[in-house]
């Protein structure tokens, strides 16, 4: 798998977002059961990118979810019983739910990546995410995921 192989997003659809701790994951394209990790049957898109490095969704220029909202508790949950691990707790649950509520599918119009692994995909509807890795040290910032030939691109490692 190459770089251009993302390229393969083009047209697909953005149906599905979430997280794994503080990893983002973004699922996109027709829902297939394959297996996790874990060895257990799930549901996912043909095509997923996980995250870990810094990364933030746009709308019409307007930050709407960042990567650093996974550590902000939720309006309702105090900060002394706050635990950012616990899906459901924080500003990034909160806000992945009315993006799966609202806006949610979205056909992927462009996808962008340069040399140094920054990572721009356009989405209708005037939707960005955007991923910059954020070291010197080559180490996985991101990676796309083909869930039907289960080849993964990693950048960089």
């Amino acid at each position: 798998m190459n770089i251009k192989t993302i390229s393969e997003l083009e047209n697909e659809v953005f149906n599905s977002i979430g997280r794994s701790s503080d990893l983002l994951w973004i699922h996109f394209g027709e829902k297939i059961k394959t297996k996790n990790y874990k060895g257990i049957e799930v549901e996912k898109g043909s095509y997923g990118i996980h995250v870990q490095c810094p990364w933030r969704f746009l709308h019409c220029d307007k930050l709407i979810l960042g990567n650093m909202d996974v550590y902000i508790p939720r309006e309702g949950v105090s900060e002394s019983e706050f635990d950012w691990c616990k899906i459901g707790e924080s500003v990034f649950d909160e806000n992945v739910q009315k993006i799966r509520q609202n806006v949610l599918p979205l056909k992927v119009e462009e996808v962008l990546i340069d040399s140094i692994g920054n990572l721009k995909i356009k989405f209708e509807n005037e939707l960005v995410f955007e991923a910059n890795p954020n070291s010197s040290i080559k180490t996985e910032f991101w990676r796309f995921i083909n869930n039907k030939t289960k080849e993964h691109m990693v950048i960089f490692e």
